[in-house]
């Protein structure tokens, strides 16, 4: 259930980094690409029930590792 919690919220926030990227209130790159990771981590820990037997689970590791690194990335910035 924290994984779907967690999934919701990275998939709203991915959501918001591409509007605030695209609006030009935030860097514009790193916001794109932190928004793209997460709305894409977000869809991955939301659907992971369904997908779970045909994924890699090195790749969902690597996709949340990116998406936490590139938010502090931005929020630092």
């Amino acid at each position: 259930m924290l994984v779907t919690f967690m999934g919701v919220f990275w998939l709203v926030n991915g959501i918001l980094n591409i509007r605030w990227g695209i609006t030009g209130q935030r860097p514009r790159a790193l916001s794109l690409a932190t928004g793209i990771i997460g709305v894409v981590a977000g869809l991955d820990a939301i659907s992971r029930r369904f997908v779970k037997p045909s994924e890699a689970e090195v790749l969902v590791i690597y996709a949340l590792g990116a998406i936490i690194l590139l938010t502090g990335i931005l929020h630092l910035t």
